[in-house]
Formats: C-alpha cells, structure tokens, sequence
C-alpha cells in the first residue's frame, strides 16, 4: 500500500531589536591563552513571526519557518492578518527540494500551522491551549520530472493566517562568569559536543576546563572554541576517565576566582536548554555556604544500586566552601574512593565521608535514565528542564536542531508546549503530536520508555516523574529531524515514519 507525507507551518517575527555587547576582551583574559573570539550577547526582540510545517508521510514531516517580518496582532489565541512584507507566495510555497532530501515517499500530504509569537512579561503555563485548528494537509509529488512544478503554492484555505502565541521575555545577556564547569572526556568526544555546548556555554563568560587523553589536536580544537565565544582550557591527563573526573574537584578549585561562587561537573552530552535559567537556579542558593546541588536518576532501582548522588549527566554544582573542603581532604579521598566504577559516586562519598553537607535535590536537573522511547518525558510539557542527558547515544536527539528556534523565540520557548483546538499539540523543537486517547490529564507524563532487562513500572518514578499514564498506541507522532537557518528564517522539519521499531513514529 502507498505511503503518504503531511506538512504543516508555523512563523514568526520579531520587532524592536536590542542588542548588548560585553567587552570583547575581558578585564581578566591572559595573554598566554587566546581570548575568547567575542563576548556579545545575541539580539533580543519583542516580537517575533515563528512558522511551523508539518509534513505526513506514513511517513509524516511538519516545517517550522520564523521569519522577522512586521505582524498585526490580534488577540491571542486568534488568527491575525498576514505581514505585510512576507509575501502570500512566498508563504504558502512548500519548498520541494528540501523535503525531497528528507528521504520521503513519492506523494506526501503536506499541510502547516503558522503561529505569530510576542514576548510578554507576564507569568505563562509551559503548555498553552489555543483557539484555532491544527494543519489542513493537501497532497504534493516531490517526483522529479518535467510536468511535477518545482512551486506549488497552497491554496488560501491551506494556507492559514498565522496564530497569536505568548512567550517569556527572554535576557538579553546571561553573566555566569561565577561559574566554572568540568568534564572528563576525550578530544574526539568534545569535538563532537561543541555545537551543542556553545548553545549554552558562549558568550556567557562561564569558563569550561576539560581533562582529556594525550592529544596532538588539543590545541586546535581550544582555538575552534574560544573562536566560537567558549572560554574553555583543555588540559591533558594520562589517568583513567573515573581518576580524571574525581580530579576535576582539584583543577577547578585551583582554577577559582575571586567572583567564582560555583564548581559545575558535567558529561559531554549534559545539555543545559537555558543559562539564564539555570543561572537563576543557583541564585536561590547561598553560594557561601556547603551546597552540594545536583539531579538524581529517574528511576528509583539506580539509586538503590548507585546511591542518593548528584548524577554528574545531570550536572552537580559544589559551592566554594564545600569545594575547599573537598580539596582538603583530596589525596585521602582520591586513594580511598578509586575503587568506584563511577566518578560521581568518588565525589558524593567523599562529601558524605568528610563533612555534614547533604544532596540539595534539583529536580530540573535531569540524568534522563530511560531507555528507548522518551518522547513521554519530553512531550509532558510540564515545565522546562535545566538539564537533559543521554540524548546522544541512549535515545539520539540532534538537541542543536533542537535549540535553533531559540535564536527567534528565545531559550524559554524549547520544549514549550501548545494545544491546539482539535488535538494537535505541538513540543516546540521536539515533535508534533495528536493521541489516540483523549487526554483529560494533561499533567500525567505518558510512560514511553522501557528497560533493557525487564518491563517499566510507574512505582519506580514515583520520586520524580508521576503522575504517568500507559503509553498512548494510537498516538501519531511527527519527530524533529530537520532544521534550516537562513538568516532571520528558521524552518522545522517534523517527520513521522511508523514501523520503525521501538520508536514506531
């Protein structure tokens, strides 16, 4: 039987841009390190035009396009009138050689949903309800031949007049120049985290120190980062990946300055979705005092194997009072611990063994230990993580093409949530959805994921994840899988492909 795609559209446009600079040198940058390329904050509007496709396919792809071009708004919730300097072709037009390189089916259905997105101060719900419908979808051939048009413009019943959406306000810059992070890793893994880590890691004057293996292109890969805005220093070390990272405690307390308030230890795939928001986070606790901050795992058999920690993949955060202490008693420590399997594990028992100071639980802060599918975690749309973990290798989300419609809607839209009237609910920069079963609770989380050896029970994540509800068989779910930057423009590409395994989409 033929399989089928569908797409939909949603678009924005800011207004009123304001931009603030750092000094491009700071007062505390050395001349034996290269300075960090720049220390600009990038721009910030008012309001802005954020357009989201949706393509079908039995194989299904949704689009998002925001543009920065002047809107009416209307009441929210309500259709507004097109800008006026986007034109009606240009927005209605499906870009065919860009889905045809999605490996789609011959004919798909395409369809989209624009939304018109302002800034407000005001304080929002991270899922919205809206007044107006999901995409209507019609059918395109993206067969490449003589008589297939290469423009197929939708018609204006296809081609909706965009919808008024709120977002926060979001920072113009972020000073986390207190803060100074550390990873173990190697160079190849590092490289391979750049893109990400300089979504929440540049141009915020927080300082990265990396411990790796013995590398010629170390150095080369220092000077890619810094020119990137990442203050970071790499630093080699022959120990093993568990020495280097209980050693972290040690290289970041020797590298403190006189502002630096907090020691960060993360995983190279630890991905903060908002600076600005954690910066905040850790403002509500006293930075000169013993803390010991951190994200336990979700599920409640690892901490009865691995213990009540701070999970390095969630990142833990020691203030400098703790951290001296700590450095006080390193070499007992680092001699006594080393026969954990895991860093982490060498840091809390050292904690626990010399001083009084417990884990402070941040439950944003999230290790993310499901297995599988954990579309359930990230379509909840409670409120937004700190932190996410295991994106690369446990479940693969590309959280670059993620993060990229923040440059137009800022931190605070990732993974925010919006209902629309007829059941479609859109995570923005993670999927489009619609359930089989009607969804009376919209706070139950959809238990998605499995575990290797044996099946998932809601008892286990009573501590951090309920309430949750049976996986949803009949839910249709379109996946992020490609982003397009072009200038101010940024189109989504959500694909739905069923049959796909564990993951069925």
């Amino acid at each position: 039987m033929a399989s089928s795609t569908s797409a939909s559209v949603v678009q924005m446009t800011p207004l009123t841009p304001l931009s603030v600079d750092f000094p491009r040198k700071p007062p505390w940058a050395t001349t034996s390190k290269q300075p960090v390329h720049t220390y600009s904050c990038w721009q910030i509007h008012s309001r802005r035009l954020f357009t989201a496709a949706a393509v079908l396919i039995v194989t299904v792809v949704l689009i998002l396009h925001l543009g920065r071009n002047q809107v009416n708004l209307g009441r929210l919730g309500q259709a507004v009138s097109h800008p006026s300097s986007y034109s009606q072709s240009q927005s209605c037009r499906p870009d065919l050689g860009l889905l045809r390189e999605l490996n789609l089916t011959p004919t798909i259905q395409y369809g989209r949903t624009r939304m018109v997105v302002e800034y407000t101060k005001e304080k929002l719900n991270f899922t919205e309800s809206l007044g107006q419908q999901g995409p209507a979808f019609r059918p395109l051939d993206l067969v490449e031949d003589d008589e297939s048009p290469e423009e197929q413009i939708l018609t204006q019943a296809q081609c909706s007049a965009p919808i008024k959406v709120q977002v926060p306000l979001s920072k113009p810059c972020t000073d986390a120049s207190h803060i100074i992070f550390g990873v173990s890793t190697t160079v190849e893994r590092l490289e391979s985290s750049v893109s990400q880590m300089q979504h929440w890691l540049s141009h915020n004057r927080a300082r990265l120190i990396a411990l790796v293996e013995p590398s010629a292109t170390s150095g080369k890969l220092e000077s890619n980062m810094r020119n990137l805005g990442i203050d970071v220093t790499i630093r080699h070390s022959n120990a093993t990946f568990n020495d280097r990272y209980f050693a972290l405690t040690r290289v970041l307390y020797n590298a403190r300055r006189p502002n630096t308030q907090w020691a960060g230890i993360v995983d190279d795939d630890t991905f903060f979705l908002s600076m600005s928001a954690l910066v905040d986070r850790l403002a509500k606790h006293d930075p000169t005092e013993e803390k010991y901050i951190g994200g336990l795992t979700e599920d409640f058999r690892q901490i009865g194997y691995f213990g009540y920690i701070a999970y390095g993949g969630a990142g833990m955060f020691l203030s400098m009072p703790l951290l001296t202490k700590i450095n006080n008693v390193y070499p007992e420590c680092r001699k006594r611990y080393r026969y954990l399997e895991n860093g982490d594990g060498r840091i809390a028992q050292c904690i626990y063994r010399h001083t009084t100071t417990k884990l402070t639980w941040e439950p944003d802060l999230h290790q993310i230990d499901l297995h599988g599918d954990p579309s359930g975690f990230y379509e909840a749309g409670r409120r937004q993580p700190l932190s996410i973990h295991h994106w690369k290798h446990w479940y693969p989300i590309d959280v670059v093409k993620m993060s990229a419609v923040s440059s137009v809607c800022g931190e605070a839209c990732l993974l925010k949530r919006w209902k629309l009237a007829d059941g479609w609910y859109l995570t923005n920069g993670y999927s489009f959805v619609k359930y089989g079963e009607p969804q009376v609770d919209d706070v139950a989380m959809e238990l998605t994921w499995d575990r290797l050896d044996e099946e998932v029970t809601a008892d286990e994540y009573e501590h951090s994840l309920t309430p949750l509800r049976p996986k949803d068989q009949g839910k249709i779910s379109y996946r992020l899988e490609e982003v397009v930057q072009d200038g101010g423009l940024v189109r989504q590409f959500y694909v739905y492909r069923p049959g796909e395994g564990a993951e069925d989409r």
